[in-house]
């Protein structure tokens, strides 16, 4: 067996000072956080230290406010094109459309490009062939997002406070109108003084002339409610809404955004028969 090594005066001073800053500035060996204590006077800050992640982490993007994805077969087969926004021209991406998937969001499907031709609105669900929405054919040639705003539900109707009181804010962020909720029982929004976001006044007549009735719920049969079997003009004063041909939604659909619609043609229609009319709205 060999001398047992001896250690030099230089390597006996560099395990001295090793020992003396250990003392000092105490690092525990569980993780990469070092611990100063109290008293002590480093003459630098010791900040705590972050593992460098493997690979870069995109930045989280916001969430899109609808999703559809469209399929040329039917049962959501063959090839598919997803879209989050509106899109004036759907023809570079696929042939045909015989089935559709909506994620999030309503939706108005349009025959033809530019927004023109036949429309068929459509909620959050899946729709394996095209009746399924009404359609007269597998032609998707546009497609429109309707705006949504609101969190899940699109509108609340009724609450019930179990305890303490709330402020219930008409827009996201604490923004718009203010409704003070105590404990109690609210069965619909006029309860806690709300007015509906959806307003629209249907007239008799062109310009807006004739007998006007304003609605701000659905209305499945426009004859039995208000004797009309035609609407000549729209004034759509808040929110966006079908109007379809037939009763109980049914026939062909034209999308009513806020604005004026002076005569049946401002809505893509061929004449001024209106069956029901309902609000684009998806409650999920």
């Amino acid at each position: 067996m060999g001398p047992k090594p001896t250690m030099s005066p230089v390597d006996h001073d560099s395990r001295e000072k090793k020992r003396e800053h250990e003392r000092k500035f105490p690092c525990s060996p569980a993780g990469p956080f070092c611990a100063v204590p109290a008293n002590a006077a480093p003459s630098c800050y010791i900040a705590p230290l972050r593992r460098r992640p493997t690979r870069s982490t995109p930045p989280s993007a916001q969430p899109a406010m609808g999703k559809i994805t469209f399929y040329e077969d039917r049962g959501f087969q063959g090839r598919y094109y997803e879209c989050s926004s509106d899109h004036s021209n759907l023809q570079p991406y696929f042939s045909r459309c015989n089935s559709v998937r909506v994620d999030s969001g309503c939706w108005m499907l349009y025959e033809q490009p530019n927004y023109s031709g036949c429309q068929y609105f459509l909620r959050r669900g899946e729709y394996p062939d095209y009746q399924q929405w009404m359609g007269l054919s597998d032609s998707v040639r546009s497609c429109r997002l309707i705006p949504h705003d609101r969190f899940h539900f699109s509108e609340i109707h009724s609450l019930h406070v179990l305890e303490g009181s709330w402020v219930l804010y008409e827009l996201p962020n604490y923004r718009g109108r203010q409704y003070l909720l105590r404990p109690g029982e609210y069965r619909r929004y006029h309860d806690w003084g709300a007015s509906s976001s959806h307003r629209i006044r249907i007239y008799e007549r062109e310009d807006y002339r004739g007998q006007m009735v304003e609605l701000t719920e659905d209305c499945s049969s426009l004859q039995d409610r208000f004797h009309f079997s035609e609407i000549h003009s729209f004034n759509v004063l808040e929110g966006s809404w079908v109007l379809y041909e037939l009763p109980n939604y049914r026939g062909r659909q034209y999308l009513l955004r806020p604005g004026d619609y002076r005569r049946y043609h401002d809505w893509g229609a061929m004449s001024a028969r209106a069956g029901s009319l309902r609000r684009a709205v998806d409650f999920y």
